[in-house]
């Protein structure tokens, strides 16, 4: 069974008129295939396997002699090629409607008449569509890029302090080797929902009975400063940690960048950080990191009532004098 029709195939018949290649196995049709067979009028080729036809498969030429162009029964393929075809059919439907309808296999029960694509849709052509594809997706990319490092800014700004992490610990060796005082006595990390309680209760003890330097954001953080920079200067420049754990603490992506700083920072000595329980947090509500400085970590309960009041002071007080 045939299944190309090439030019040198017809080349010799030039007086033909009729010309019958119907239910054959023909896939594609060349282009200008017919256009030297001067006096070719009636072409069969229905019941194929004919999924497109080119707008240059018949010359100008040709398309004007035909009086019957049968191709019908083909399974054609409706999309943006095939559009100039369906108008041919339609401006000329006493040469086309001979025998088998013409149908869209790729669209079950439609007709090729009956097919309809906006032609907006098909201005760009393939290589364009491609292109506006691949710049596309490149966009997006960048876009997702953007958006997860600006999610997670402080985390990488953590990672690149945990980097050069060695640089700080030598200066802190240093300052200890020398017998010289860090900046601050204790660095205070917890969430502004609990300031009152450091500035009513905590701040009295430690500074005004004990006489240490407490290290608090409203107050010590220098102004115009980053605050991931403020942060670090300032875990960096005190002796121990004090974290103040509570449901707020939880909840806050701050507290959570500073002890997430200070595991990195300062955990290698056992004796750096201390944990006070503010109020109880559910274990659900709690941070892997919170967790696991729970499960490595003493820590000290706050509650009310004087004989509970003065436990913890001493806990804490023994905590930091070691």
């Amino acid at each position: 069974m045939v299944k190309v029709v090439y030019s040198d195939t017809v080349a010799n018949f030039t007086d033909l008129r009729q010309l019958y290649l119907y239910r054959n196995a023909l896939t594609y049709i060349p282009d200008g295939v017919f256009d030297g067979m001067q006096n070719l009028t009636f072409l069969h080729m229905d019941s194929n396997r004919i999924q497109t036809i080119s707008q240059f498969t018949f010359g100008e030429s040709a398309a004007k002699r035909f009086q019957m162009l049968n191709l019908g029964g083909n399974p054609f393929q409706c999309n943006c090629d095939i559009l100039w075809f369906k108008k041919w059919l339609e401006s000329r439907p006493h040469i086309f409607n001979h025998g088998d309808p013409y149908v869209c296999a790729n669209l079950p029960h439609v007709t090729l008449q009956d097919f309809v694509l906006n032609e907006q849709a098909c201005l760009l052509g393939s290589d364009a569509a491609s292109f506006t594809i691949a710049v596309t997706c490149v966009l997006l990319s960048f876009l997702l890029l953007f958006v997860i490092a600006f999610r997670f800014r402080w985390r990488m700004r953590l990672w690149l302090y945990e980097a050069c992490r060695g640089r700080r610990r030598d200066r802190r060796r240093q300052l200890e080797a020398e017998g010289r005082r860090f900046r601050y006595d204790v660095f205070v990390s917890y969430a502004i929902e609990d300031v009152a309680w450091v500035q009513q209760e905590l701040r009295p003890v430690l500074e005004g009975e004990w006489g240490l330097k407490l290290c608090i954001h409203q107050r010590d953080f220098v102004p115009g400063k980053h605050i991931v920079d403020n942060i670090s200067d300032c875990v960096s420049d005190s002796e121990r940690v004090v974290l103040v754990f509570s449901p707020h603490f939880a909840r806050s992506e701050w507290c959570q960048f500073e002890l997430k700083f200070c595991q990195v920072d300062v955990m290698e000595r056992d004796d750096v950080m201390v944990l006070v329980e503010l109020r109880e947090t559910p274990s659900r509500d709690m941070t892997g990191a919170m967790l696991a400085v729970l499960q490595t970590t003493t820590y000290i309960e706050w509650e009310d009532g004087q004989d509970a009041r003065q436990s913890f002071w001493a806990r804490l007080r023994s905590a930091l004098d070691d």
